[in-house]
Order: C-alpha cells, then sequence, then structure tokens
C-alpha cells in the first residue's frame, strides 16, 4: 500500500522537476549569453587610376562614310533602224573607253539606201509635175490678157488648185528624201558622248530590230558619288562650296569633290539621309576617275562644334559610358556618342539620365578590371589643367 502511494508520489513530481531544471538553464543562458567577437570588415584597397579632366571645347570632326560610285550620265545605246550587223569597232567591248561621235557599228545599207534612191526619185517627179503646173498656169494667164482681159485670170483656169496640191506633194517627197538619208545615216552606230561602254549585248551578224538595247554607255570625265549620313551629322556638314576628298582605300588615289545635293526624304530602313558629291574630270586632271560601283571613302572637315565634350576614344566602354571620379569613388556614366574616331570621340549627356557632365569633371583614362559604381579609387595622376585638346 505505502509502495504504491511513493509511486503515485514519484510520477506526480517527476515533471515538475524536469521543466523546473529547464527553466533554470533557460534563465541561465538568458542572464550569460556568449560573448561573440567581431572582427573588423577588411576595408577594401582603393584602385589606382589615371584621369583626366573634361572641359567643354570647340571642336572640328574629321567626318568620313563609305560611299559607292556611279554614273553621272549614262545611256542605254539603242538600234533606231533595224538590219544585220556588217562591221564593228575595235572599242565595241565592255570597258572599252570610246570617244564622242566614234562609230561602234555598222549596219547592211543596201536596203536604206535604195529607199533614199527612191525618195530622191519622188522628189524629183513631185518638183517637175509642179514645174510642168506652173508653166501651164503662165500659159493660162497669158490667154487670158490676149483675150483683151485684164487682171488675173480665175484660179481654175490658173490651176492654182493643181498647183497647191503639187507643192504639197513636193514638201512630202521631200520630207522622205531626209527621213530616208537619216535612216541611212542611223546604219552607222555612234557613241552620244565620251565614256566607257558596259553591258554590251551584240556583236558581228547579228540582225537588230528598231530599239533593242546593244551596250550601256556611262560618261567618264564627270561622276556621282553616293553615300549615306546620319540626321546628326548633317547639321556637322561643312559649308557650300567646300572641296570634299573622296579616297580609293586600296590604290590610296584621291580626288577633289563637291556636294551636290541631299535627298530630302529619309530612307525608311536605315533612317539616313542620301548624299550626292560630285566628281570632274577637270578638277582631277591628273588621276583618272574611278570606275562604276567601285567603293571610295568620302571624307571632309566638319563645321566648327561649339562646345562639345570631347574625349579619348579608348576609354568609352562599350560605346554607352565613361568611368568618372567623383568624392574619391568610382562613377559609371551613361553617355551617347555622337561621333568617334581611332583617338577622339564626341560625346554628349543621356537626356533621361539623372546626372549630367560639368566641366573639371575626372574621366578614368587607365585601364579598368573588374570594376563597380562606388569603389574607392586614388588618384594616380590628375590632369585637371590641360583637360583635353582637339
Amino acid at each position: 500500500m505505502h509502495q504504491a502511494t511513493g509511486q503515485r508520489r514519484k510520477r506526480y513530481w517527476l515533471p515538475w522537476l524536469v521543466l523546473s531544471v529547464f527553466v533554470s538553464i533557460s534563465y541561465f543562458l538568458l542572464q550569460n549569453p556568449p560573448k561573440i567577437t567581431r572582427q573588423s570588415q577588411a576595408k577594401i584597397p582603393a584602385v589606382s587610376v589615371q584621369v583626366q579632366a573634361l572641359q567643354p571645347q570647340d571642336y572640328q570632326v574629321a567626318l568620313s562614310w563609305p560611299a559607292q560610285v556611279q554614273a553621272a550620265q549614262q545611256t542605254r545605246l539603242k538600234a533606231q533602224v533595224g538590219g544585220r550587223i556588217v562591221a564593228v569597232s575595235e572599242n565595241w567591248h565592255s570597258g572599252a573607253q570610246v570617244e564622242a561621235g566614234e562609230v561602234l557599228l555598222h549596219l547592211e545599207t543596201s536596203e536604206y539606201a535604195l529607199a533614199l534612191a527612191q525618195a530622191q526619185a519622188a522628189w524629183a517627179r513631185a518638183r517637175q509635175t509642179l514645174d510642168e503646173l506652173k508653166a501651164q498656169s503662165e500659159d493660162a494667164q497669158a490667154g487670158w490678157e490676149n483675150l483683151g482681159r485684164s487682171g488675173i485670170a480665175p484660179k481654175r483656169i490658173r490651176l492654182q488648185l493643181q498647183i497647191e496640191t503639187a507643192q504639197a506633194e513636193l514638201v512630202a517627197a521631200k520630207a522622205a528624201v531626209e527621213v530616208a538619208q537619216l535612216n541611212l545615216e542611223r546604219t552607222q552606230i555612234r557613241a552620244p558622248y565620251a565614256g566607257r561602254l558596259y553591258e554590251v549585248t551584240v556583236d558581228l551578224a547579228d540582225t537588230l530590230s528598231t530599239q533593242e538595247v546593244l551596250a550601256s554607255l556611262y560618261r567618264t570625265d564627270k561622276m556621282r558619288v553616293h553615300f549615306n549620313l546620319r540626321l546628326q551629322e548633317e547639321t556637322w556638314l561643312p559649308e557650300a562650296g567646300t572641296v570634299w576628298q573622296v579616297r580609293d582605300p586600296d590604290t590610296q588615289h584621291t580626288w577633289s569633290a563637291h556636294l551636290q545635293y541631299i535627298e530630302p526624304q529619309i530612307e525608311p530602313n536605315t533612317q539616313t539621309l542620301q548624299a550626292v558629291l560630285i566628281l570632274t574630270q577637270a578638277a582631277n586632271p591628273q588621276v583618272p576617275l574611278p570606275r562604276l560601283q567601285q567603293q571610295v571613302q568620302v571624307q571632309v572637315a566638319s563645321r566648327p562644334l561649339q562646345q562639345v565634350w570631347v574625349v579619348p576614344s579608348a576609354y568609352l566602354h562599350e560605346d554607352t559610358f565613361i568611368y568618372l571620379v567623383r568624392e574619391q569613388v568610382l562613377i559609371k556614366h551613361p553617355i551617347q556618342v555622337l561621333w568617334k574616331g581611332p583617338q577622339e570621340a564626341v560625346i554628349a549627356d543621356l537626356a533621361t539620365y539623372q546626372t549630367q557632365l560639368t566641366p573639371g569633371d575626372l574621366m578614368v583614362v587607365s585601364p579598368l578590371g573588374q570594376v563597380t559604381t562606388g569603389m574607392p579609387v586614388q588618384l594616380a595622376t590628375t590632369d585637371v589643367e590641360r583637360g583635353n585638346q582637339p
């Protein structure tokens, strides 16, 4: 009995004993927390950079564009009369240089010579008919007067209607002679101006039809150079009358040219304007003009740009931003590249960016590795006074 009562008491007090021990331990830990020794954060070393002070300045850009040479004047040579080719010029081939008026092809002339002879005979008959009618008219007038009648005889007596008809037939006969003579001359196909042949499609013994295309010809003493320029670049172009340079990148030949016109409409795919230079042999007497479709480079100095930012091209990052140093930390500054050359570039601020470039800003002009905005930097050299030079 007593043993059972003792076991019941033990079961009753045991949970309370465990709970009190747990509470005591928890209280002790709360009152005596473990001491954590904080290690001082490692100080990030400053990156040594070279900088250059930026100052807006007047600057002249060396503008350059890829371009293509096209004909200032080109013609499709066509046969104005039909016939068989019986002779060709030694220059009748693509690429040949021909002179103005040079005979390039001879067509068979027998039919046209016969047509001319027939027209001349008809013209002679018309003249004879008119002469006979005029003689008869004079005789009729004389007979009228011999009858004692005064004044001019009536038209029917003077054969006036027949004479007028004969005069018209004489004019028509003369015109037929001129047409026949012209057709005979057209059997000799001539170059309308000095130039170079290309796309020759016929040769000796071929039979031509009227208006058949025989070849193409373009002038070689005057050429056009076509290139595309951006809208921004149009505002930079120099004044009218400025001499432009056209350069062959392979031979290094250069030609002087002048801007002829700029197309008014924008090319929809590239959003550029097409500009055209004119090249003349008279302005370049020492060097033959470039060939049709030749790829060249167009160069000209811009008009002076007023107060623009000029920076070294090598330190543009992805052509979208530069690094500045402000308050001894590195700042990534977005920019827009207006023009970029091998050594220097003209940049502008992005209108949507919160901060703008200011005179005296320090641009990083040394190579950078893995860097982030806000990283501390140390200036290796500071060229605050010099800035950029054009």
